[in-house]
């Protein structure tokens, strides 16, 4: 996953270097040749820097934990079609997944790539889905040998029995 590379090599040292300038405003001193860091600085510096840390420490736990279900667990098979959102600049793909033998539909967002463009047509297709261990919402989708990642939001519905 190319996120986990902006994860390290990017936000977390940028959350980092905004950590050293709200609690280390000496040395900043001497880098830039001022005489003292103004507090409003240094305390939005420290806002930025909890923030940038919290999230990218967050997410790259999210990112590892479904690649260690990904490893972990065999994939079942499952029913997906794709719908699309397009808005003015964006485009929106949601999986709508039925695992076999169930009767609850998911609806995940999922990140677009060419495995996502081979579902447009509408059709269900069968795919292999591997399940969260702690609510069943697909976590990837495994389509023609690629792997389609979703959104951690997924919402859950019952197909409606009709008698």
């Amino acid at each position: 996953m190319a996120y986990l590379l902006v994860y390290v090599f990017w936000a977390i040292p940028t959350g980092a270097m905004f950590l050293w300038i709200a609690f280390v405003p000496e040395k900043l001193s001497l880098f830039l040749g001022i005489e003292t860091v103004p507090v409003l600085v240094r305390s939005v510096s420290g806002v930025f820097g909890i923030v940038l840390l919290g999230a990218s420490l967050s997410a790259l736990r999210h990112n590892l934990r479904l690649q260690m279900i990904i490893r972990r667990d065999e994939p079942q098979p499952a029913q997906v079609s794709i719908s699309v959102e397009e808005g003015s600049d964006t485009t929106t793909y949601t999986a709508i997944v039925s695992n076999n033998g169930s009767d609850t539909i998911w609806r995940a967002p999922v990140y677009g790539n060419k495995a996502v463009e081979r579902l447009l047509d509408g059709s269900a297709r069968s795919v292999e889905a591997w399940s969260d261990d702690c609510n069943g919402a697909p976590i990837a989708l495994r389509v023609d040998g690629r792997l389609v990642f979703t959104y951690p939001k997924a919402t859950r519905t019952h197909r409606s029995v009709r008698s």
